[in-house]
């Protein structure tokens, strides 16, 4: 069975390693955005990069995407993305680890 994955991660690198590894790879517009699915195991994952919390006006939306993206999978995990983790990082993921 194939991988489903975002259409918006198309160019991510985390696509080229399922391809490296001989993964069928679905692209779709109707997951929740950033996300990757393994439907036979019900594993799911949500790519999000950090600088993405920077904004203030997009972290609402943010919260709510990663909120929705949780009630619809039941194993699901975060990544958080990041070139660097300093002590801003450290404070948005210390953030959504108290909600």
């Amino acid at each position: 069975m194939a991988v489903i994955v975002s259409a918006a991660l198309q160019h991510h690198e985390a696509i080229l390693s399922l391809s490296n590894q001989h993964q069928r790879i679905r692209f779709s517009d109707s997951v929740v955005t950033g996300s990757i699915i393994f439907p036979p195991s019900g594993i799911a994952f949500i790519i999000v990069e950090i600088q993405d919390f920077c904004d203030n006006s997009a972290e609402t939306k943010l919260i709510e995407r990663i909120e929705q993206f949780v009630r619809i999978h039941r194993n699901s995990f975060l990544l958080l993305a990041a070139a660097l983790y300093g002590p801003k990082e450290w404070e948005i993921l210390f953030k959504i680890q108290q909600r």
